[in-house]
């Protein structure tokens, strides 16, 4: 504003900024110049790629180009997200260097092994296909990952976030939008309010890759379909100046265009790149880090785009800031006159670094006063401020008068209670002395937030700011995030205790992040539903939270093959419901079907009861497996020997078992089982074993143990089960016998690539046991250089070591070279046992991690060891070359 005085000594002018408020979270205002234009910022997506736009937000903030607006598509969506929600650019850089993009968007549908119950672990284990049932119609998937790994772990980063929305994301520190895609109408879809986790998984949700998002009776999924760079939007949103920056990548070039998959994405690129061009043509600028040949899917490279992204962009930010400066210049002040000779009046006035660098010069416009009086002003000093400018005698005098702004005296913190006081006090004190300054306040209120975030409490908030200009005080009230009430929302079967008990707080608790982590990781691992969305309902002061689910048709059946050496094609059939009347229960009829072995079980089964971790198994069962037997071969040499199949037999088992016990958090379980079964065998070639046809009533003790990190190829973790088990003829049924053993393996890394594995098992049993229920040693995954089954016992010793090397190179698959030494034996009763009986067994492997399940590829022989000093002391057995392709059953 300019005021313009004729005197008679000349002429009086006054020069006064002129201002705008930017709103600020807890109603803070900030002043800003009124020419400065309303900056939007549209962030693209690109994959992988679209991490290098935290680098060009850094370089952006250098220069102190701070975007009012921020709208973002896909990956943008995730990195504006964090920067409208609070997070400072170091924060946003570390979050995306140390999180797991990989593992978030795995291919891999299956739940970390870690975070399950052991029944689960097994079943995740050998399962190659599940498909869902609608009544008796199965349900295609349609992604490859349900996505909600990445929604658990985008509702822990907003409840991390120094800032939360009440309303809409207006109320973020920068005005926030995500860009999805109407799945049903093929137009963008703005999301302005409602749940920040939501908007990101939405914005995200890459076409057959993550799941879609439902919204109400919206489907949505990835914005970039249709604006993949929203600059558009960006402009209807608000913004006077929109910088883009587009990391979307490039065509494919003629030589790449040689596998078909390349071939289906250069075709939905193609119309993408169209639509992008038309995007990028509105822009007012636009930055396009070179990030090289680094790919959409290089998520592993998250520190190399940062920093491609920062180097890249900062010249684009220095002509950027000049640009921005040049424009507000222009606006200013619409009086183009110069004043010459300007003399600065005074010492040690308000301003007087810049106004003497103006006086210096031989003109100065009145725009360049007024840029002069914002800068003298930036911290918020004074609130009011003017240049007055006399002539005298032909020479301008300028001098600037202000009214400073109230100043902060003390500083009333109300609600703190999990805080250090020293730490509190030392935080806010900062703030004593200075003048009011919106911005400046919720900076220091976010570094208190920060610290409460740092311990934990997400929850804890500035509930409102107040502040007497004419004491100078300034209030803050905190609420340190009591749960108030839980409301469940999108239940339809589940019972909501079972959602409930798997939380590790209740209403009336003190919210942790480490609690909510920890009951998404629970919630997640039922596999009842297909997304988790948290937010929190503020109500009279009062913390709603609220989870919003969406349950699975929990229907379904399970498809498992394998084919290995001995037993070629096997396939597994598990169909259930797992979640019975809504109760978390299962109800499942299990069949294995191949050449040598069939099975048919039907089971009902918990992994907990109510809110205990007591679990059950009631099932009924039939199944029968054939068995070779093997005899010695004459000899024919001292140095080798060889053994051959002499008959071949069946083994029948089919009756009932009840199991109870508890689970042992999710590492393993105590169980106690008792069963009644008919066990029968029948010789099938040769009258080589006695049949037999008896009953069987026994009670079996055990615990099973389960750290492994993976399957099929743990790196770290141990794998035991040891149990105790008695038959009674007390019913009346027709054996009686003991049996007892343990069988542990464990793993342990040496490098990233070298692993080391031991195990062991040992097992007794009385001489009653009957064939069925006898130990068995050989094959691929037992003992090298012995068939399956070839040697049977009543007791049993082996020990094995291996030695296993992940290859730096693929051959289509994850590839690894094993070794494995053996050392074992079986006897018939225990006085038998003795050491000179153990036989040693070598091999190697090569293995395949594939889709369908491990494919491992073996040979291996064994060989014992004979006390004759007139010859070798090693009497070797044949090669055998073993095979197996599928997860085991």
């Amino acid at each position: 504003m300019i005021s313009v005085q004729s005197f008679s000594q000349g002429e009086r002018v006054i020069l006064t900024p002129k201002y705008r408020e930017k709103k600020l979270p807890f109603g803070l205002v900030e002043r800003v110049p009124a020419a400065m234009p309303v900056i939007g910022l549209a962030l693209s997506g690109g994959g992988a790629r679209g991490i290098s736009q935290v680098g060009v937000l850094r370089a952006l903030l250098e220069q102190g180009i701070e975007p009012e607006i921020v709208v973002g598509t896909s990956m943008g969506s995730i990195v504006g997200a964090m920067y409208a929600a609070g997070y400072s650019i170091d924060d946003i850089d570390s979050i995306a260097i140390y999180t797991d993009w990989n593992e978030l968007l795995s291919v891999n549908r299956k739940i970390n092994r870690r975070e399950l119950f052991l029944d689960q672990k097994l079943t995740e284990d050998k399962a190659v296909l599940t498909l869902r049932l609608k009544g008796l119609v199965p349900i295609l998937p349609t992604s490859i990952n349900d996505g909600q790994k990445l929604t658990n772990y985008l509702n822990l980063l907003t409840f991390q976030a120094p800032i939360r929305i009440k309303n809409d994301f207006d109320e973020l520190e920068t005005k926030f939008r995500a860009v999805s895609t109407n799945l049903t109408t093929g137009e963008p879809y703005v999301m302005r309010s409602g749940s920040l986790t939501q908007a990101m998984r939405a914005s995200s949700s890459v076409s057959f890759l993550l799941s879609p998002v439902y919204l109400d009776s919206v489907i949505l999924v990835d914005g970039g379909l249709v604006a993949n760079i929203p600059v558009k939007i960006a402009k209807e949103e608000g913004a006077d100046y929109v910088i883009a920056v587009n990391t979307t990548s490039p065509l494919y070039s003629r030589e790449e265009l040689e596998l078909p998959w390349l071939v289906a994405d250069q075709l939905l690129s193609i119309p993408m790149k169209l639509i992008n061009e038309k995007q990028l043509s509105d822009a007012d600028y636009l930055i396009e880090p070179d990030v090289g040949k680094i790919t959409s899917a290089s998520f592993s490279s998250a520190d190399s785009l940062i920093r491609l992204g920062y180097e890249s962009s900062k010249e684009y930010a220095v002509h950027l800031k000049q640009q921005l400066d040049s424009l507000v210049t222009d606006k200013v002040c619409d009086d183009k006159r110069f004043v010459k000779y300007l003399l600065l009046t005074g010492s040690g006035g308000i301003g007087e670094k810049y106004l003497r660098e103006l006086a210096g010069r031989d003109s100065v416009s009145y725009s360049e006063i007024m840029c002069a009086l914002y800068k003298i002003n930036e911290t918020g000093e004074y609130d009011s401020l003017s240049a007055i400018i006399e002539e005298v005698n032909g020479i301008f005098e300028i001098h600037v008068e202000g009214k400073p702004s109230p100043r902060i005296n003390y500083i009333d913190a109300q609600g703190i209670t999990l805080l250090d006081p020293d730490t509190v006090a030392y935080t806010l004190n900062k703030l004593n002395g200075k003048p009011y300054n919106g911005m400046v306040i919720l900076e220091t209120v976010k570094e208190l937030l920060s610290i409460y975030r740092g311990q934990g409490y997400s929850l804890a908030e500035i509930d409102s700011i107040a502040y007497d200009p004419a004491q100078g005080r300034l209030d803050l009230f905190v609420r340190e995030g009591v749960i108030s009430e839980i409301v469940l929302k999108g239940v339809e079967q589940t019972n909501p205790t079972i959602i409930l008990r798997e939380l590790p707080f209740e209403e009336g608790d003190t919210y942790t992040n480490e609690g909510l982590q920890q009951g998404l990781t629970n919630l997640r691992s039922t596999n009842l539903f297909e997304s988790i969305i948290v937010s929190v309902e503020k109500i009279n002061g009062s913390n709603r939270l609220i989870l919003d689910v969406q349950e699975k048709i929990s229907s379904l059946v399970r498809i498992g093959f394998k084919i290995d050496t001995e037993n070629r094609p096997q396939l597994q059939f598990d169909i259930r419901d797992e979640n019975v009347f809504g109760s978390a229960t299962e109800l499942g009829l299990v069949s294995f079907l191949s050449q040598r072995s069939v099975s048919w079980s039907v089971e009902h089964k918990a992994n907990r009861v109510f809110d205990s971790y007591f679990t059950y198994n009631i099932s009924a069962y039939h199944k029968y497996n054939n068995v070779y037997s093997y005899t010695n071969d004459p000899p024919t040499s001292n140095a080798f020997f060889s053994r051959s199949v002499n008959g071949e037999y069946r083994q029948l088992f089919f009756g009932a078992k009840v199991s109870l016990g508890t689970q042992v958090a999710r590492l393993g379980n105590v169980i106690i089982s008792t069963k009644y079964e008919k066990t029968q065998l029948k010789n099938l070639r040769n009258e080589i074993e006695t049949a037999y046809l008896s009953s069987v009533f026994s009670i079996r003790f055990s615990s099973n143990i389960d750290t492994q990190d993976k399957y099929p190829y743990p790196e770290r973790g141990i794998k035991f089960y040891g149990y105790y088990e008695t038959a009674s003829k007390i019913f009346g049924t027709d054996l009686g016998f003991t049996m007892f053993g343990a069988d542990w393996k464990g793993y342990v890394p040496i490098t990233r690539r070298h692993n080391l594995a031991a195990s062991a098992k040992v097992g007794f049993a009385d001489p009653t046991v009957p064939l069925g229920y006898q130990y068995s040693l050989g094959g691929q995954y037992s003992f090298f250089g012995m068939r399956e089954d070839e040697f049977r016992g009543r007791q049993i010793f082996l020990t094995s070591a291996e030695y296993r090397y992940s290859l730096p190179f693929r051959i289509f698959f994850e590839t690894y070279l094993q070794v494995r030494y053996d050392l074992g034996s079986t006897w018939e009763v225990e006085k038998q046992i003795r050491f000179k009986d153990l036989r040693h067994g070598v091999g190697t492997t090569l293995s395949f991690n594939t889709p369908i399940g491990p494919a491992d590829f073996s040979i291996g022989r064994s060989f014992y060891l004979i006390d004759d000093l007139t010859t070798s002391p090693f009497v070797f057995g044949p090669y055998y070359f073993y095979f197996s392709i599928g997860y085991y059953y």
